[in-house]
């Protein structure tokens, strides 16, 4: 079982899943889970109805890295949340699910870092449902020369409720990443933003899906999609599949992809000032991805992703 610092227990409940399926707001609100999510084990932190987090929460140890994530939060709660406890550094196959549920008119704000050793696996899923007025902002960073296979499915099934998915890959050695990124958009209204940011080392290769769904008469929404990698090595290889799915007209909607290597005028420029070619890309990189990291919502947490990038290019941008 996840835990957090002892600080914040008056405003968040952190659940075993023996304790949650007790307790009758989540045990409804997990019955409306689609019959393929059916879960019968993990951790629930529950924000109930009204309650404002003050500060960020971080998970400061789990038991495993394996473990199932529940997130609910009640009508008009507002959570942010670093997730590191699973990030689990090592050997071993890792298997995670994230499930996020966003409660009318409530905000959740959620960033988790996983990092991978060359050659380890990992298979991760994420799904996302946020009614009425919600809003729910999401940061993902993944690190390392794993194999890597991630699926994220967001719902906005309430009027006017708002995602905003920030995607972040650094794939170093022989590296497989395969990600997709789906949102749904089932209700009149709402807005989706999808930002993705990959910097590709040594031989790493990277296979990035995007898709945005509008169905028939869900009117006056707003779907965007921006995804780039960099690749520092001329062994790496990248796909990026931008789609746009759109049932009605009344929309506003947008995708942009590209590929590319680092500006050899921008490496001459670094060199020229004493820089070594490894610490000319590993600033380009870090350059590239400060957009990205900007959009994590405090300090802390932009540091905390910022540093883990830094260490990774440290020994992989030679």
């Amino acid at each position: 079982m996840c835990k957090i610092k002892p600080s914040n227990e008056k405003e968040v409940q952190i659940l075993s899943w023996s304790e949650a399926v007790q307790h009758q707001t989540i045990k409804a609100v997990l019955a409306k889970l689609p019959s393929n999510l059916t879960l019968t084990d993990g951790t629930v932190v529950f924000v109930p109805a009204g309650q404002q987090t003050k500060d960020p929460i971080q998970l400061a140890a789990c038991n495993s890295s394996n473990e199932t994530l529940v997130v609910v939060t009640e009508a008009n709660s507002n959570l942010t949340l670093l997730d590191t406890a699973r990030c689990g550094c090592g050997d071993k196959k890792q298997e995670t699910k994230l499930f996020i549920l966003v409660g009318q008119n409530a905000t959740v704000r959620l960033a988790e870092l996983r990092c991978l050793s060359e050659g380890q696996r990992f298979n991760g899923k994420i799904w996302a449902s946020v009614a009425k007025n919600g809003q729910l902002k999401l940061f993902s960073g993944l690190l390392g020369g794993g194999r890597l296979d991630c699926q994220t499915e967001i719902l906005l099934e309430g009027q006017n409720a708002v995602v905003e998915r920030y995607g972040l890959v650094l794939g170093t050695e022989n590296g497989r990443h395969k990600i997709s990124d789906t949102i749904r958009h089932f209700a009149v209204g709402t807005s989706s933003y999808i930002m993705t940011r990959g910097v590709l080392t040594d031989t790493a290769f990277a296979d990035w899906k995007l898709l945005t769904n509008i169905g028939s008469r869900i009117n006056n929404c707003n779907g965007r999609q921006d995804s780039q990698i960099l690749l520092l090595s001329p062994t790496a290889q990248a796909e990026i599949t931008p789609s746009l799915e759109i049932g009605t007209d009344d929309v506003i909607c947008s995708h942009s992809a590209s590929i590319g290597q680092p500006d050899i005028q921008s490496l001459f420029y670094l060199r020229s000032r004493g820089l070594s070619m490894k610490q000319a890309r590993q600033l380009i990189a870090l350059g590239f991805f400060r957009p990205l990291a900007n959009q994590v919502w405090d300090d802390e947490t932009q540091e905390t992703v910022l540093s883990m990038i830094e260490s990774r290019l440290e020994c992989r941008t030679d």
